[in-house]
């Protein structure tokens, strides 16, 4: 059987189990740049010791001790991965029922964690793409980014990733790169089928949020680059609040919250530090950064239409650069982040 071939965040992957919710391209006879294949049984039998209560991310990643180049990647539901940065390699064990849950796990957390190595930026958000380019809307996991995207979506507008982007400096600007066409919820009550959402199913269903998948040409997707024009750190302020709100960050509490988003494999790399912290200086130092408050409890259409405003308000022209400590650095970054 032929690789399935797929679009992701500007690169081709391959892989040899068909993945869901992903755009297909042809083959144009070009090699990909990330290949998906199984792990053999060898390979599954030297994967190292897991903690049984992992009490943090990191818990989740092992350097491999067959070589400098192999790590190992462990998901929640306990899917295995070894990933290889100098060829491009994600081995997965595909388990007896490959479909959606495999798909995430290899393609929102495998694959970001593998592109993080070398030059690249990647960090953990969503993308919505605005008049003048796109925000970012950063924060941990369940804190709401996915529900932004498809409410974002379903306003009219187009979203560009509902989980991580890939950011680079090219020039003066800054671009985020989308990342695949489909976005996840934790409840059906926020349906995309109006804007061309197809709902992606398994059967049985090995996957705990709903998927919706967006065809080729769809007008919620934006499939191109764009300028990233303000960063949202989206919080719930745990007080039973009902009105969305925004707060202007400090310098340090703008760079805790890009660093805190940053998707890292080589995290103990002082060269890869070197790459990042100019180009997230850049970022704190050019752009509008903001808190935004998301509604308590009170998930209704006005406090929707309230955080949306807010996230448009931030891309707006004529943001200018911030009195920031970490200018200097982020000035100095080539067109790599450098």
């Amino acid at each position: 059987m032929s690789p399935f071939r797929y679009g992701v965040s500007g690169f081709v992957v391959e892989s040899v189990l068909p993945l869901r919710g992903l755009d297909s391209v042809d083959d144009d006879g070009r090699p990909p740049e990330y290949t998906m294949s199984r792990l053999d049984e060898a390979a599954r039998d030297s994967q190292p010791e897991w903690p049984r209560q992992p009490s943090g991310p990191r818990d989740f990643i092992r350097k491999s001790g067959r070589g400098p180049d192999a790590w190992w990647l462990r998901t929640e539901d306990a899917r295995t991965h070894r990933v290889h940065p100098s060829t491009g390699l994600v081995e997965f064990d595909a388990g007896s029922s490959p479909g959606l849950a495999l798909t995430h796990s290899v393609v929102d957390f495998a694959l970001p964690n593998l592109l993080s190595c070398g030059e690249r930026v990647v960090l953990h958000g969503a993308l919505l793409e605005t008049r003048t380019g796109c925000v970012a809307a950063l924060g941990e996991s369940g804190v709401g980014k996915s529900t932004l995207a498809a409410r974002w979506v379903r306003s009219g507008r187009r979203f560009l990733s509902d989980d991580w982007f890939v950011l680079r400096r090219e020039g003066e600007r800054l671009i985020a790169y989308p990342s695949h066409p489909s976005i996840r919820l934790r409840a059906r009550d926020l349906e995309l089928a109006a804007r061309g959402g197809v709902e992606e199913t398994d059967s049985p269903s090995a996957f705990s949020k709903v998927w919706y998948a967006f065809p080729p040409g769809s007008t919620a997707y934006c499939s191109e680059p764009r300028e990233l024009r303000g960063v949202a750190l989206l919080r719930r302020p745990g007080n039973g609040t009902g009105l969305a709100r925004t707060a202007p960050l400090g310098s340090r509490d703008a760079m805790t919250g890009l660093v805190s988003a940053l998707v890292l494999l080589e995290i103990d790399s002082a060269e890869r530090w070197r790459t990042l912290l100019p180009l997230l200086a850049r970022v704190e130092a050019g752009l509008r950064l903001e808190e935004v408050f998301l509604p308590e409890g009170a998930e209704d259409e006005a406090g929707a239409r309230d955080v949306m405003a807010a996230i448009e308000g931030l891309a707006r022209d004529g943001a200018g650069e911030r009195t920031s400590p970490f200018a200097a650095a982020g000035k100095g970054a080539d067109a790599h982040g450098r």
